[in-house]
């Protein structure tokens, strides 16, 4: 029962002083609305920032009627997000166009490990602004290179996103097809059997399959680009090595 889950939230914050903090910031949502773009997260689940436990509705939108992660998927169809507790509703949409999403009506936005498939991203943190509320919130979490696949990638440059922004960068983009294929570094894979060849078609069909990091993030350039789009940040900290969790507020 869903009280099991808030009881073990409450024993996890009075023997982990590191989550505290986190889990605090995930009460404040109790009875609000969320939309999750991607999803639906286990990271919300439980641990540090368990607010799926609290809300009273998340709302999900994914780029495609059927992605690897998910499956099969239907417009306007049910969003389950925290097993039998949670039901939202399920949108097919892009990062970058957010147009079936009402405007102003979440209280939280939040994104795992999806901001980073996206090849503009300025434009869908701009769309995610939009549908908050004022003073509205919206989680972040994007890998940290250190600990993925990654690793052996630059950063991106603030300015790189800028010149994506302005160009009106589409999903279709293969600028970085090339590097994230050469410098993916097979060892941190997900998938740890995957080959070069089966890499390699599936970045050439990023266009279907969202493999392909378009950018590679640190907590200075999300800061700066969260605070160039209209946000003011309220937590930042890398959690378990390869999350870098960002909560920050629509000002």
């Amino acid at each position: 029962m869903k009280y099991l889950h808030l009881l073990k939230t409450e024993l996890v914050w009075l023997k982990n002083k590191d989550k505290r903090q986190t889990i605090s910031l995930a009460k404040k949502f109790k009875n609000k609305k969320a939309l999750e773009i991607g999803g639906p997260s286990s990271f919300f689940k439980s641990g540090y920032f368990p607010v799926y436990q609290y809300v009273k509705t998340v709302d999900g939108v994914n780029f495609s009627n059927h992605t690897i992660w998910e499956g099969a998927l239907k417009d306007l169809a049910p969003f389950h997000y925290f097993d039998e507790f949670g039901q939202g509703v399920q949108y097919i949409d892009e990062a970058n166009s957010l147009k079936k999403v009402p405007n102003q009506s979440y209280d939280l936005v939040l994104s795992c490990h999806s901001l980073e498939h996206t090849a503009n991203p300025i434009l869908a943190i701009k769309n995610m602004r939009d549908k908050l509320v004022n003073g509205g919130s919206l989680c972040l979490i994007v890998p940290n290179k250190e600990f993925c696949f990654d690793i052996h990638r630059p950063y991106t440059s603030f300015e790189h996103l800028l010149q994506d922004y302005s160009q009106n960068m589409k999903e279709d983009d293969s600028t970085h097809f090339e590097e994230f294929y050469r410098k993916f570094d097979y060892n941190k894979a997900v998938n740890p059997s995957i080959t070069p060849e089966e890499l390699k078609h599936k970045v050439d069909d990023n266009r279907n399959t969202r493999v392909v990091h378009h950018h590679v993030f640190s907590l200075s350039l999300i800061q700066e680009m969260l605070e160039y789009c209209g946000f003011e940040i309220e937590v930042q900290k890398i959690i378990h090595g390869l999350n870098l969790f960002t909560v920050a507020k629509k000002i």
